[in-house]
């Protein structure tokens, strides 16, 4: 059994999904929920189109969203209402394509301790476009200015929030209240938006529990083959060199921008 409410969110058809969805929480015994998302491709556009408000950087940028990445966020949206509706403390958040790097239950047992220490809104707890064998060169360039230690976690916040997907987080009730919109304005994993543009606190943790199957299922937004995930050496030194540099910054002069 699961001591936080757990949804999943996935298309009805998607059966191959909900298979490997339902293993991973088989894994570790958890209890969850469907939620039902959206297929863009049975939707006129008019009617996605006008659940959608573009922000003043997406006119500027020429930059719209696109009718998968704003039915993802209503998706998203309908799990904040059930919290808020349910007045659920923390709801786990999952996408059918999510993989699980480690036994996440002892630190679902002290989501209490950590919101008293991080005040998270939402904590992140897995990314995207990040292939298993990549995560240690990717948690060294993404450092955490560190602000709680416990179960064996270091949370925190980066140098700077990115968009870094909605396969895996904890949501806090306060945190769905600031999150749920009357309409889509970016994609839900616009991270610095909500950050600067409603006072949400996104908390981050190492090691990263989940991450996509990115290998086994294609993203319903992105396209991408895998291969475009591997990264050059050169990149990767100068990239490590950075996170390195940020790293002190943060944590030894104590300065996050």
């Amino acid at each position: 059994m699961s001591a936080v409410d757990i949804f999943i969110l996935s298309l009805p058809n998607e059966k191959e999904r909900r298979r490997s969805s339902a293993a991973e929480c088989a894994r570790y015994g958890l209890s969850f929920m469907w939620v039902d998302a959206m297929d863009y491709r049975e939707k006129s556009t008019a009617d996605i189109v006008s659940c959608y408000e573009p922000t003043t950087r997406a006119i500027n940028k020429n930059r719209y969203l696109s009718p998968a990445e704003i039915v993802c966020a209503l998706g998203h949206q309908r799990i904040y209402q059930y919290v808020i509706e349910q007045q659920l403390s923390y709801a786990v958040v999952l996408e059918d394509d999510f993989k699980w790097q480690a036994d996440p239950r002892l630190l679902f047992a002290h989501l209490d301790e950590i919101a008293v220490h991080t005040q998270f809104d939402v904590l992140l707890l897995g990314y995207v476009k990040i292939l298993p064998e990549d995560l240690p060169y990717h948690c060294q360039r993404l450092p955490l200015q560190h602000q709680y230690r416990c179960a064996n976690y270091v949370f925190g916040q980066p140098w700077q929030q990115f968009s870094c997907g909605t396969v895996a987080y904890v949501v806090s009730l306060a945190g769905a209240k600031k999150l749920l919109q009357k309409k889509i304005h970016v994609t839900a994993d616009d991270w610095l938006y909500f950050e600067q543009s409603r006072q949400v606190v996104v908390m981050h943790v190492r090691p990263l529990l989940a991450l996509e199957k990115t290998k086994e299922f294609v993203s319903s937004i992105r396209k991408e083959k895998v291969d475009y995930l591997h990264i050059k050496k050169s990149s990767r030194c100068i990239r490590c060199i950075k996170g390195m540099i940020k790293n002190f910054v943060m944590n030894q002069l104590g300065y996050r921008p």
